[in-house]
């Protein structure tokens, strides 16, 4: 490979005939020498040229945090001698500039009172400088304000709440609410965005073809961005139960019935159709449930009352009762 470099130069060379006429090298030497004078010539002057530096925040208020973004580059009219900005561009338009808050406004952003702070940077322009160079001079910074918004940080006991979507087998039902090991967890974050979380959910996560009681470890919690919790796992239970059907036919109760008055409902009892849990089917007879008519809700446009379920065993599923209203007659006693 070397050897056809050098067979290409030598030919090269031979088409200037450099033996009879050298005035070619000549040439070029002077348009070399002219180039770099000039070059260092140009370079030696004063030159005043925009930059786009980074900026990185640092030494920020420890029990606050920032809610808005303040900018991540700023543009910084320098001024110094050629060679030093040639020099210094590509370091500047990489390297960031360290802007330590706490230092640069004295801790005036720990006040507890205060929330919101607009800082001119022409008053740092001696702190900047230092960063960039000795050789150079800052001249303007824009933006030139900077502004930051803050929040307390503060902490909350919030509840858990489950995202799960559940499908049971045939007969089997959720036989009480689902519950968490904790029930609540410690959240942490902006003071305006704990006060706005009624609840943490779970991740979401399906269950198919439930028979039994579900006890799940290690349920992942569904992430608040900026909000920390104090743990990310919990544990929950499920309590399913096997349901069979119970029948009954219970006598309505009759509420609010003057005392001159005989009210005669029609039928006097409703017929009550549900499911209930196996386990529970030995403790629900006809004084589970209380069923009424109130002789001062008469309902106007058919003349019925309407037959209200009062009271109901919490642990039942599917609750149909007839008739949902009755006729009625009234007698003076």
């Amino acid at each position: 490979m070397i050897k056809d470099w050098y067979v290409i130069i030598k030919k090269q060379i031979r088409l200037f005939n450099l033996k009879k006429d050298n005035r070619p090298v000549i040439f070029l030497l002077c348009v070399v020498v002219s180039s770099i004078l000039w070059l260092v010539s140009v370079l030696g002057k004063s030159y005043e040229v925009e930059v786009g530096i980074p900026i990185r925040y640092t030494n920020l208020p420890k029990d606050k945090v920032l809610v808005n973004e303040p900018p991540h580059k700023i543009n910084v009219m320098l001024k110094s001698y050629g060679f030093t900005l040639l020099r210094h561009k590509i370091q500047l338009t990489i390297n960031p500039i360290n802007f330590n808050v706490k230092q640069f406004t004295l801790n005036m952003m720990d006040d507890v009172n205060r929330n919101e702070f607009s800082l001119n940077l022409n008053q740092y322009l001696p702190q900047i400088s230092k960063q960039v160079s000795s050789e150079i001079t800052l001249l303007k910074i824009s933006p030139e304000i900077i502004n930051f918004k803050f929040d307390q940080i503060v902490s909350a006991k919030k509840k858990v709440k489950h995202n799960f979507k559940l499908e049971f087998d045939t007969h089997y039902f959720l036989s009480d609410s689902i519950s968490f090991d904790p029930d609540s967890i410690t959240v942490s974050g902006p003071k305006s965005i704990i006060d706005s979380i009624c609840c943490v959910e779970t991740r979401q996560l399906v269950f198919n073809n439930i028979n039994a009681t579900v006890n799940k470890k290690n349920i992942k919690l569904q992430e608040i961005e900026q909000v920390q919790f104090d743990r990310k796992k919990i544990a929950t239970n499920i309590p399913v139960s096997l349901y069979t059907e119970y029948n009954a036919e219970i006598s309505i109760e009759k509420i609010n019935v003057p005392d001159s008055v005989n009210m005669i409902i029609l039928p006097p009892k409703v017929k009550v159709k549900c499911l209930v849990p196996v386990e529970k089917y030995a403790n629900i007879n006809n004084t589970s449930f209380i069923f009424s008519v109130n002789f001062e809700q008469l309902n106007s446009q058919n003349k019925k009352y309407t037959v209200n379920a009062v009271r109901v065993p919490q642990y039942i599923k599917s609750l149909n009762y007839t008739p949902l209203e009755v006729d009625y007659l009234l007698q003076k006693k």
